[in-house]
């Protein structure tokens, strides 16, 4: 299944329906690397195993669509993290307009791109502004350092794949300390630090898409009530199955080797558990016949390696 022309969305970093960007750079035959992940998530490969289609052997552009449409994105230590919708938005709708921006009181920098149209990023924003704008809550985590550039923005090369970064903007100010989530969908080498215009090797010369997220180290009674699970949308699934049913087909047994992880290590929790009781059966049973042998002869009982008992 393809998109129609009426879900169709202009690629200039306004949107952040990212599924739909990178089903159109697939349909263009671009390709990026495949996606580099320390855990697939437990929800995208129960999502592969419906569609009887296998992690490992889908393009990055495949991969990357899968995440974003279940709600995830990846930080800098390739871990997958969750994301969360507020109130009745969806992963297709959590990028902010530039009149959303600026009616959180938020004023923003412009620039110009190679084709005379204007791009916009966060100028001048603090925490709180951001928190209020922001339509998404990210899983907390910790990021290891900091970073310095925008965390709004809209422009976007349309002949570029977007990226799933996730980045945490961490910072004090006149007193407040502030975390924000922040996805930005170019790498930071092509993307300018604050306040600055991305130059001609950065991005081809145009701005990205960026938007806010909320952490969950940090939400309000009302946002944990708005808070809602992605749960995929079905054109995702269905392109996935109609492109890639061949190349990415599961083993035949439908069965998808990932998941044999977590099997395992279950089973070997439940072996341990077993040789535990067995042991502590044991030791109980022993002590009974030293309790009962103590008191109806006065003597200690030794068992021997053969089952024997000696007493002493």
């Amino acid at each position: 299944m393809s998109p129609s022309s009426a879900d169709s969305i202009a690629l200039d970093g306004s949107s952040s329906d990212l599924s739909r960007q990178f089903y159109y750079r697939a349909k263009a035959n671009d390709s990026v690397a495949q996606v580099r992940l320390n855990s697939v998530p437990d929800t995208v490969l129960s999502r592969l195993d419906d569609l009887k289609l296998d992690w490992s052997k889908l393009p990055g552009l495949a991969q990357l669509a899968l995440l974003w449409d279940s709600g995830f994105a990846i930080n800098s230590k390739y871990d997958a993290v969750q994301t969360w919708t507020l109130g009745d938005h969806d992963m297709a709708t959590l990028a902010l307009t530039l009149d959303e921006y600026e009616a959180a009181g938020c004023l923003p920098k412009n620039c110009t791109e190679p084709d005379d149209t204007i791009m916009y990023e966060s100028r001048y924003c603090n925490g709180a502004q951001m928190n209020n704008a922001a339509k998404c809550v990210v899983q907390d985590f910790d990021d290891g350092g900091s970073y310095h550039a925008a965390m709004w923005g809209i422009g976007g090369n349309s002949e570029s794949a977007p990226t799933l970064r996730m980045v945490k903007h961490e910072w004090d100010q006149a007193g407040n300390s502030y975390e924000i989530m922040v996805l930005h969908t170019v790498t930071s080498d092509n993307e300018p630090g604050w306040d600055g215009c991305p130059t001609s090797n950065m991005n081809g010369g145009y701005g990205s898409l960026v938007f806010p997220c909320r952490t969950t180290a940090n939400i309000t009674a009302e946002n944990k009530e708005q808070m809602k699970d992605v749960t995929g949308s079905p054109w995702v699934s269905e392109w996935l199955v109609a492109d890639y049913k061949d190349t990415a087909r599961a083993d035949s047994s439908g069965f998808n080797k990932l998941l044999l992880v977590p099997i395992i290590l279950g089973a070997l929790v439940i072996l341990s558990l077993i040789g535990l009781v067995f042991y502590c059966k044991k030791k109980r049973q022993q002590r009974s016949l030293t309790e009962y042998e103590e008191s109806s002869t006065g003597e200690t009982p030794t068992i021997l390696h053969d089952g024997l008992v000696q007493l002493s």
